[in-house]
């Protein structure tokens, strides 16, 4: 049969190859997690660089936000400050044309009815 020493020897090969596979497997992983490490590391830093873009387009956007409001409040005041002096204007414009219609209803009175005093007894 088999000799002791043919055993172990075959025992002794086997758990040599096994160590070394063992290592090989150990050496690779550790080069994918280093590939790993990295990758994350990667990934932390574009993640930082998209976080400080989308916080500079937000303040970017609300700063517009804030410009275009203002722009919009003093177009608001603009107008309404020009609306106030149209029709002050125009109040104006009424109101001369108003006397002038009500002195010429007087003269026409007065020409249509000069005797007024007769005519009320």
């Amino acid at each position: 049969m088999l000799e002791l020493g043919t055993v172990i020897t075959v025992l002794s090969t086997l758990g040599v190859v096994a160590l070394i596979v063992a290592v090989v497997g150990v050496i690779r992983l550790r080069g994918k997690v280093e590939d790993l490490e990295l990758m994350r590391m990667e990934v932390v830093d574009v993640e930082s660089r998209l976080e400080r873009a989308i916080e500079s387009d937000i303040t970017s956007l609300g700063n517009q936000v804030v410009s275009l409001e203002t722009e919009l409040n003093r177009r608001i005041d603009d107008e309404q400050t020009m609306n106030k002096a149209s029709l002050s204007r125009l109040e104006r414009n009424l109101d001369k044309r108003f006397d002038n219609v009500w002195a010429d209803v007087h003269k026409l009175d007065a020409i249509i009815n000069p005797n007024k005093d007769l005519l009320k007894d």
